[in-house]
């Protein structure tokens, strides 16, 4: 795909790029629609990558070049960023750059050519990955340096504000901050972390249901704005203090039953049970215990479907597919949900033959070809060049 990239930018600038760099896509293990609501999260940055290539221009103005868009380009001035209602690639490097520049940080006009194997609409953080790389990439051609910490919180408010998606911080943290043959355990209220080395025999899959989802659609806002409402009542019926879901127990949601709309108590029972089970799937990869993990990544799923609301009929068909076969520890959507993926987590023996089980399956079912990809675990976004 390098090669790919450098060639494209060769025949549109007629020259050799300066700068290459990359940010993988990420499969979330367990801790879904946690992240915003400053609870747990457990991660993986995945091979899958956008890649970035770069030279600097000597004017203020920015030539960028989607080659997964149709080689759509986008052209805007430095001392001109503003969002673009049509061309809403652009509006991640736009709001990076934006972002930038309002902090003081200096950096050249350039060209630009992105691409990138990462499957869009499909839950495994494809925006996400161009916000980080584009952080990388400004960094490089402005000759400074950011905190990793600083980036993730630079491309959230970037996806925030600029792509107007109110995403939490997962995404970007482990992008950034991934490392190979490990999962990253985030605590999305003080942003501390910790490497976990996953367990022997574990062959992670991920089954693509070829239904997209829009995430700025009004389904993900929907689900954080009915957090906040849900912890605003809790707060005023427990006279407490309460700033987000992750200070709520079980027991004080069940104490407050009675006061929440039924949907409302739904979404805080999910995200308030899936903080638990992220603490136990961590010791559990710690301890090599794949019987608990597989166990904790199902009782994720159907706390997703039926507390949280977010499945669909293609994923959780994608999951009772995938438990039906020898060697599945585990399976649940991974990522926002309404589509896209599913994680699965297999016996490394049986991995080929899972595979090729769950795709003939789910065709003969749907009549959809699902993709099906072997994700390992990789390293946070890098300069290639």
């Amino acid at each position: 795909m390098k090669n790919k990239v450098i060639e494209a930018f060769q025949q549109i600038y007629k020259t050799s790029p300066s700068i290459i760099v990359r940010a993988p896509g990420r499969v979330n293990l367990i801790g879904e629609h946690t992240d915003y609501n400053q609870g747990f999260v457990f991660p993986m940055a995945i091979e899958s990558q956008v890649l970035i290539a770069a030279s600097p221009r000597t004017d203020d103005k920015i030539y960028l070049t989607a080659m997964d868009q149709n080689n759509r380009t986008c052209v805007f001035a430095l001392n001109n960023i503003v969002k673009d209602d049509k061309e809403l690639w652009s509006n991640y490097p736009k709001g990076i750059a934006f972002l930038l520049k309002e902090r003081g940080y200096s950096f050249p006009a350039f060209n630009a050519v992105i691409s990138g194997n990462i499957p869009m609409g499909a839950g495994l953080s494809s925006s996400a990955a161009l916000l980080v790389a584009f952080a990388v990439l400004l960094q490089n051609l402005g000759n400074f340096s950011l905190d990793k910490i600083e980036v993730a919180k630079l491309c959230q408010q970037a996806e925030n504000l600029f792509c107007g998606v109110q995403s939490g911080i997962m995404d970007q943290f482990i992008i950034t901050l991934a490392q190979e043959s490990h999962a990253l355990f985030i605590d999305c209220q003080d942003l501390s972390y910790k490497h976990v080395s996953l367990p022997n025999n574990l062959t992670i899959l991920i089954s693509n249901t070829m239904k997209s989802r829009e995430l700025s659609g009004s389904a993900y806002n929907e689900c954080h704005a009915e957090c906040n409402k849900a912890v605003e009542l809790l707060a005023k019926f427990h006279q407490k203090n309460f700033l987000s879901l992750r200070d709520i127990s079980l027991e004080q949601l069940k104490e407050a039953e009675k006061v929440l709309p039924t949907n409302l108590f739904q979404r805080a029972k999910h995200v308030i049970s899936e903080n638990l089970r992220v603490l136990e799937a961590v010791k559990a990869c710690q301890h090599n215990d794949l019987t608990l993990l597989g166990q904790l990544i199902n009782q994720s799923h159907k706390s997703l479907s039926l507390d949280y609301k977010v499945s669909s009929k293609e994923l959780d068909l994608m999951v009772e597919i995938s438990r039906r076969q020898v060697g599945v520890y585990g399976a649940r959507l991974t990522g926002a949900g309404f589509g896209g993926c599913t994680v699965n987590l297999v016996a490394t023996e049986f991995a080929q033959e899972i595979a090729k089980s769950i795709k003939d399956e789910y065709l003969q079912e749907t009549g959809i070809a699902a993709e099906i990809y072997f994700a390992t675990a990789s390293a946070g976004a890098s300069l290639l060049k």
